[in-house]
């Protein structure tokens, strides 16, 4: 329906997308004629669909489906980094969490290898402490001083008159990712004493309610290849609410790096902002940074020009049979 490589066909509500090649494409026809999408909503059934042919390409298969693929001469797989990162969220406007030490604390609690290691069978890379994951522009390393320091996390609870912890709420949406998630923050929280009671909600309903706020903390992702995007829907006014901004904590000094840094033409005086914006949201820590999330796909050994996307949205076009 445009200038794409490839014109649409039809669309099952639940069911197949067709597509057919655009002959006239100003870049040249596509080499493969015709693409199915298909949704398969569990990852071992798209694996399946692999070994038995059914399935030329699938997405995000399983860290341990990716494991046995490795030995199957018809099936070839691919792995990278992407520009997903996980997160852990406060609402800043509901006690504790207006108390910057107490967010500082569970900084502190947080293990982002141990979280890796669980959720993702160690197939991520940890986000240190900052949104922008490496492949983006305006990235550093070393923007904070945090670590997993449990016995840190409980002085600051002590400063902040919390010595033996509280209660709170850890909201997160139905998929799986999302509830061992859950699980793994949940446990790393209650070593410094504080009890987050899991609530999981649908997933249009947990990004309602989270738009308006109504969670105290909760568990999320959010992918960009842009600084300015990444940045402004986690840090500025402007984003609060539905728009990326659902921990509701902003500063005018923030706002204002981030709007001069979207519009100066000067790239190092950009990401020297950049590199302020970090190590200043990372100090009030509104949220924390987990992991950078790696993306996979397994094809069919004839299967030739496919690459992985870092922004997740992968392109068919140059894709080809051998």
């Amino acid at each position: 329906m445009g200038t794409g490589p490839f014109k649409f066909v039809s669309w099952e509500l639940g069911g197949d997308v067709v597509l057919e090649a655009f002959e006239d494409y100003w870049g040249g026809a596509p080499a493969v004629k015709r693409v199915i999408f298909r949704t398969i909503p569990e990852a071992l059934n798209r694996t399946i669909g692999l070994e038995t042919g059914e399935v030329d390409l699938a997405y995000d298969l399983g860290i341990t489906d990716l494991e046995s693929l490795a030995g199957n001469e018809s099936v070839t797989t691919l792995t990278s980094p992407s520009t997903t990162v996980w997160y852990v969220g406060m609402n800043v406007q509901k006690a504790p969490f207006d108390n910057e030490k107490v967010r500082q604390a569970v900084a502190y609690a947080l293990d982002p290898q141990g979280y890796i290691d669980l959720v993702f069978s160690g197939e991520a890379t940890p986000a240190n402490y900052t949104m922008l994951p490496p492949s983006v522009d305006g990235y550093v390393s070393d923007c904070s001083d945090y670590s997993c320091n449990v016995e840190k996390a409980k002085e600051l609870l002590a400063e902040a008159g919390y010595p033996d912890g509280f209660s709170t709420t850890l909201w997160c949406s139905d998929t799986q990712v999302m509830r061992d998630s859950a699980v793994v923050i949940q446990e790393q929280l209650r070593q410094v004493g504080i009890n987050a009671e899991v609530k999981t909600l649908e997933s249009g309903q947990f990004q309602s309610e989270t738009g308006n706020g109504a969670h105290d903390m909760f568990i999320m992702s959010k992918t960009s290849i842009d600084p300015d995007s990444m940045l402004r829907s986690m840090y500025h006014t402007e984003a609060l609410g539905p728009s990326g901004n659902r921990c509701f904590w902003t500063t005018p000094e923030v706002d204002a790096l981030i709007d001069e840094a979207s519009t100066t033409t000067d790239t190092e005086h950009a990401m020297e902002l950049y590199a302020e914006i970090q190590s200043k949201v990372a100090e009030a820590a509104p949220l924390v940074p987990m992991a950078v999330e790696h993306l996979n796909a397994g094809m069919q050994s004839n299967v030739k020009g496919f690459g992985l996307y870092p922004g997740k949205s992968h392109y068919i076009n140059g894709t080809y049979f051998e």
